[in-house]
């Protein structure tokens, strides 16, 4: 499957467009809209990456494609753990969550960063040869059902609201927060 960088570049002026409106706006600086501001310049850093990973004219070598794909797999984790994060704030849950909860949630988070860690030794997520080219090994699945995790628990959140007949105006932020799974796509 080939990889299309227009995807990337049309997410990145997506996000600078969120970024500029959210700084234009001046919002409170309570926790939610600092998890909003982390999700957003995670996901720009991701599109960004990508971007530079797939550009065809441009090529970094096996130090700078490393770099490159740890960079894209962290900001997705960081990206995924400040949606859910933020989906919390907006359903009012955010402070059961860190008063009963204590964390659990981003326990695939963790995962994937000790994945990192054991990738710097072992090549299990990904294989990197000496032209920058890469390939996947088999602890990518792990990765892949860590962000299906939290995909499956923002679809519990979400449809607690609907049942619960919350506020149409939180609905309504989820709606259009839930185009972060468009921006993210998952092409390695």
């Amino acid at each position: 499957m080939e990889h299309l960088v227009y995807y990337d570049i049309a997410a990145a002026f997506v996000l600078l467009t969120a970024l500029v409106a959210y700084h234009l706006r001046k919002y409170s600086d309570n926790f939610q809209s600092r998890v909003y501001r982390v999700m957003l310049y995670a996901l720009l850093v991701v599109s960004t990456s990508d971007f530079l990973l797939f550009w065809e004219e441009i090529t970094f070598g096996k130090t700078g494609t490393t770099v490159l794909l740890y960079i894209c797999i962290l900001g997705q984790v960081v990206a995924a753990a400040a949606y859910l994060l933020y989906i919390l704030c907006l359903t009012g849950r955010v402070e059961r969550f860190i008063r009963k909860e204590k964390g659990w949630l981003f326990v695939p988070a963790w995962i994937v960063i000790a994945l990192l860690v054991v990738q710097l030794f072992i090549p299990y997520l990904f294989k990197v040869g000496t032209d920058g080219s890469y390939q996947r090994q088999n602890g990518i699945m792990l990765f892949y059902l860590c962000m299906i995790y939290f995909y499956l628990i923002l679809y519990y959140f979400y449809r607690y609201m609907l049942k619960s007949g919350s506020n149409n105006k939180i609905l309504k932020d989820i709606h259009l927060n839930r185009i972060y799974p468009a921006l993210q796509g998952y092409n390695y």
